[in-house]
């Protein structure tokens, strides 16, 4: 088995960790993300015991960014001012150290979102968390794939972790896995595991979205509901109610 595999660094251990260290450490989130979802994002991450910012004013954003402990870069509403935050802010992140997450809303429907996706590429995210269709859209790309759907996907070089969480009410909220990426740039912030950071956002939110839906009436109340479950997560639910395999790749 190879040193650094994917079953060795992944565990319901390593996840309830990072987990405790994401609400402990309290990372700071710069999102520069779609005007339909800022809210939730901006909740959710509060949740979680991050802290967000939105600013994508050409006069601070790079000052966020250089604060920021991580970089969310969502193309869901993708005009002239989040092209020029988004240009001005990876390479801010990009010369400190720090990790970006890439979320490429939509692009299987806009080619010319498409072919800004694939160059965004070239400035390695860490994490590009996207849908079946985008990714099958953005094709092969080097790092870490998060990939949503009804068992959650994240695919490196080293192998493949599946994840068994999450309801249908999910998909019935607007910016739900907008929220996700954000949760996604947060454990970033707290590790230099890429993988690991996808794998523990996807064990949270899906395990959050399992017990809010429990007493939801409908993605209304699951909406308040998976909130409240997000800050009430502890690491050891969390470890508790994982459902994951793992693939180490030879």
């Amino acid at each position: 088995m190879a040193q650094n595999s994917l079953t060795q660094t992944i565990t319901a251990k390593t996840m309830a960790d990072l987990w405790a260290g994401l609400k402990m450490q309290g990372p700071r989130v710069h999102c520069i993300t779609n005007s339909v979802v800022q809210n939730l994002t901006a909740n959710t991450l509060l949740a979680v015991g991050a802290v967000p910012s939105m600013s994508t004013d050409a006069h601070e954003i790079a000052d966020f960014s250089r604060s920021a402990h991580a970089l969310l870069v969502n193309l869901g509403t993708l005009d002239a001012e989040r092209r020029h935050a988004i240009a001005t802010a990876i390479p801010v992140m990009a010369e400190s150290g720090k990790a970006w997450v890439l979320d490429p809303v939509m692009i299987d429907r806009a080619p010319h979102r498409l072919a800004y996706a694939r160059d965004l590429l070239a400035l390695n995210p860490a994490i590009i968390r996207a849908n079946q269709a985008e990714t099958e859209a953005l094709g092969p790309s080097h790092g870490v794939r998060a990939i949503s759907g009804v068992r959650d996907l994240v695919e490196t070089a080293q192998g493949r972790i599946t994840l068994a969480h999450g309801h249908a009410y999910g998909s019935m909220i607007t910016g739900g896995g907008c929220a996700l990426s954000a949760i996604m740039a947060a454990l970033a912030a707290v590790t230099d595991n890429a993988a690991l950071a996808a794998a523990t956002g996807f064990a949270g939110y899906g395990i959050a979205q399992d017990i809010a839906a429990r007493e939801a009436e409908g993605p209304g109340s699951f909406a308040v509901r998976l909130l409240d479950e997000l800050a009430n997560l502890t690491p050891e639910r969390l470890a508790y109610d994982l459902s994951m395999r793992i693939e180490d790749y030879p």
